[in-house]
């Protein structure tokens, strides 16, 4: 019978009577991670999962942009990038038995430290000061949101008012809370960042008084607008975060 065998990239054909060898089948490759959202200057790690059902010796290598990176064999893969604006970049991993090849790649967005250019999204109100007003909301990716805390106690208490906001990340996942009272975010009033997957919560108070003793109130409305950077640390592409915003806590 017949045979065609890839050797060394050439097709060297074969005629013979004898039965046919074992198959050889290809390796697998799968990276673990989906596509990603990273902050520029970070460093993140890219696991991938390798076997062969044929139980042959594979070798691995990894490409950033289809450029091999020498001594990257190991099935988990560290890499930093800065850029100075968004860009995307391609990660591909390549298993080889020898005579067969696989790859799987995933694509990672890095983008600016930089909350310029993204548009705000109003959230609406909570008041700081009297009942228990919550605003709740999903979305993906960096987003800045703004949130007016109003002071809707008239009467002649010193009440302070409060507001606590709390972002939940998705599994995988690693975003940052920042707020301030100005949307250029100069400057801050807050910022939480938790590293991993745990939430990061803000919680802001502000006095109604007078500094005397004893206080009086400052006959001032002290309805504030605030504007919530939602901060990206790393991220799998297009996995929802979840917000909160709690008055008068």
């Amino acid at each position: 019978m017949k045979k065609i065998i890839p050797l060394f990239g050439i097709l060297a054909i074969f005629m013979c009577c004898e039965p046919a060898g074992p198959v050889n089948n290809a390796p697998l490759v799968s990276i673990d991670n989906g596509n990603l959202l990273v902050k520029s200057g970070v460093t993140f790690t890219i696991t991938s999962q390798v076997s062969d059902s044929d139980g042959d010796v594979l070798s691995q290598s990894w490409y950033i942009n289809d450029v091999i990176q020498p001594g990257e064999t190991a099935t988990t893969f560290n890499a930093t990038f800065s850029p100075v604006s968004d860009t995307v970049y391609v990660i591909k991993s390549t298993v080889s038995d020898g005579i067969l090849l696989t790859e799987d790649s995933i694509t990672v967005l890095v983008f600016d430290d930089s909350a310029a250019g993204l548009s705000v999204i109003d959230l609406g109100s909570v008041s700081g000061d009297t009942g228990s007003d919550v605003i709740s909301c999903n979305n993906t990716g960096e987003k800045v949101l703004k949130v007016t805390m109003t002071e809707d106690n008239n009467t002649v208490s010193v009440d302070p008012l409060s507001i606590n906001i709390e972002v939940t990340p998705p599994a995988d996942c690693d975003y940052d809370v920042i707020v301030s009272d100005h949307s250029d975010f100069s400057p801050e009033l807050d910022r939480s960042e938790n590293r991993g997957t745990s939430a990061d919560s803000v919680y802001l108070t502000w006095s109604d008084a007078i500094g005397s003793s004893p206080p009086i109130p400052n006959g001032i409305d002290d309805t504030r607008i605030l504007y919530i950077w939602v901060k990206c640390y790393s991220a799998v592409e297009n996995t929802e975060w979840s917000l909160t915003v709690n008055g008068n806590v």
